[in-house]
Formats: C-alpha cells, structure tokens, sequence
C-alpha cells in the first residue's frame, strides 16, 4: 500500500498512513502577499496547488513547436519566453515527477507522469492521467506515442480527437485549431507533487503522523491519543515513521499518501471509548460525501487498535492501525 498519513483538527502542540489535524478558525497562520503588474498571469501556475516551472510553448497560431525530441526534453530552440509567447520555444530540461500540458487560457489542461507520456511506445492505447479539467481522479485517455510518428507523442484530456489535443510536436498542422483558438500550448514541470491531502474537505489540515509504505504499522502505542513523539518529523512522503504530540484534536484526517482512500471521523468516535466491530461515525470520505457509519475496533486490550477504515473493518480500505503490527497492510 500507499504510505498513510495522519491530520488533525484544531491540535495543540506539535502517516503507512498519515496523520493531520485541522487549525481552528480563530487562530492565524502565514500569508504572502504581491502585487500584480500589468503582464498577464499565467493561469496554469497555480493548477494543482501549483510548483510548475514553465519549459515548452506553442504559440497561438501556425504548427506545432519545431522539436522531434519525443517530449525527453532533450530539445533546446529559440528565445525562452513566457506562456503568452508569439513564438515556438523550449528549454531542455531532466527527470521531472510529473508534467502539466495546459492550453494558454488553460480551459484544458492535465497531469501527467512522464512514463505515462513517453515511457514506451503505444498506439491509441490507454495512459494514466493523475488529473485535469475534466477530471479531479486519476483516470486513462487512449493516446500515441508510435516510433515512425515524429509527431507524437500526442496528449489529450479525452481519448485522442483534435477538441482536446494539448501535445503535439515535429512541426505537424495536424490537431493545431484547438491551441490556436486558447493562445497556444504549454507544457510545465515539477520535480515533487503536492500532498493531495492538505485540500480535502477544505484544507487547513496539519499533518502529525506519517507511516511509511512499507513494513508494519508505525511503532508507538498511544491509542491516537497523540502522547507519543518518535522519529524525525518529516512529511508525507518521508521514507520513515514518524509522529509528534498533539492536544484537543477535533477531527482526524485519516489517508493514503496517494489520496486514494481517505475518511474524517470526529475524535471521540476515534477513541472516546472502547469497541469492538461497532459502528461508528465518519464526517465524509473518498467514498461518501455525507456522513455514515462503519465498523471499527477499539478494544483495551489490543495494543494495535484502535483499526480505523474506510468501510466496514477490511484491509482493502485500512487506513490506520499503530504498535507496530504487520496485519492489515495491503
């Protein structure tokens, strides 16, 4: 599985899974704060809580860009410019985690891993997409990317049709009106991806346990009671566990790093008791929006409760479990 993550909601102090609590609304956080020239800001930036840096434009007219380099970025041509440019142009660039295809006026745009894109080669075949305007879930489009075609690889929010082409390359005018009609084509980069979980239901989580995706569950025993600090705190995707204190949690963000799964239960259905196999209260989750029941165990004499799940206790949708147990850990 996924590693997990744990959040919390309005904690004092201070993922497997992970672990996040929610600031109240009373208190202050951090904001930065700009001024906006008269340039046009670039709309695709903040997509996906943004990180990107721009490194290929089509403009909006004419062919596709010059380049044959099978999107490797290996390809370097005319003057870098910016997402509104009036010419072709590319910077090289080297192993990004994901990349964003978006039309200048971004009314379509996607995410995509690079293997997904040019990992091997494929005709009108099923790639994986992590998101796009049509789609906030990971999904497949049939796209192309054959051997002989120098104009592949060719991307789309939909199954390949010129009204959701993003991609195109090697000068073809084929699939060119749609770029041309949304001030041309971009392509951006990152080299690490958001923690997905940090906006479900609103945000303002912070995150406070993380068990890695491998192993047993992580190895401290307070009962999510927050009591126990163990490990170097670092993020959602640290390759060890780890955990910090926390105080007066409301609510408990429960995920899989990859926001797969994920459910918010109310502390006192958590650990306000002891239980066993017994129906308990869930907010919301990746399965319902409104709140349901599933049953949980949290029993006094078993070190690795309590068991925290998406539906009824099942390893397939286990997002919680702690002192160091092995079960439960598809």
């Amino acid at each position: 599985a996924p590693g997990f993550a744990l959040f919390a909601s309005a904690l004092g102090g201070g993922d497997s899974f992970f672990g996040w609590k929610r600031r109240g609304r009373g208190e202050s956080g951090l904001a930065d704060r700009s001024l906006r020239g008269k340039e046009v800001e670039d709309c695709a930036t903040s997509i996906d809580s943004g990180g990107w840096t721009l490194v290929r434009h089509s403009p909006g007219s004419g062919h596709w860009g010059p380049w044959d380099d099978n999107l490797m970025g290996t390809a370097s041509y005319g003057v870098p410019g910016d997402h509104s440019s009036q010419h072709d142009w590319t910077v090289s660039w080297k192993h990004p985690k994901q990349m964003l295809f978006a039309l200048g006026d971004c009314s379509q745009w996607l995410i995509a891993e690079p293997n997904e894109v040019n990992g091997d080669e494929y005709e009108n075949a099923m790639r994986w997409i992590v998101k796009s305007s049509a789609h906030e879930s990971p999904y497949q489009a049939k796209w192309y990317n054959r051997a002989a075609n120098y104009e592949d690889p060719w991307v789309s929010v939909h199954d390949h049709s010129p009204t959701s082409v993003l991609y195109g390359e090697a000068g073809t005018y084929w699939n060119t009106a749609l770029k041309n009609q949304h001030g041309g084509a971009n392509v951006y980069i990152r080299n690490s991806a958001p923690d997905c979980a940090l906006s479900i239901d609103g945000g303002n989580w912070t995150l406070v346990r993380h068990t890695k995706g491998f192993g047993g569950w992580g190895p401290w025993e307070d009962n999510l009671m927050g009591s126990a600090s163990y490990g170097t705190p670092g993020n959602w995707s640290s390759p060890h566990d780890w955990t910090v204190p926390w105080t007066q949690a409301t609510e408990f963000l429960f995920s899989y790093v990859d926001c797969s799964q994920w459910l918010i239960a109310k502390q006192t259905e958590v650990n306000g008791e002891n239980y066993a196999f017994a129906a308990r209260w869930v907010v919301r989750s990746s399965a319902y929006d409104a709140p349901y029941q599933a049953k949980w165990f949290n029993r006094e004499r078993n070190a690795e409760d309590p068991w925290v799940s998406v539906h009824d206790h099942d390893p397939k949708s286990m997002l919680y479990g702690e002192a160091g147990t092995t079960w439960h850990m598809l």
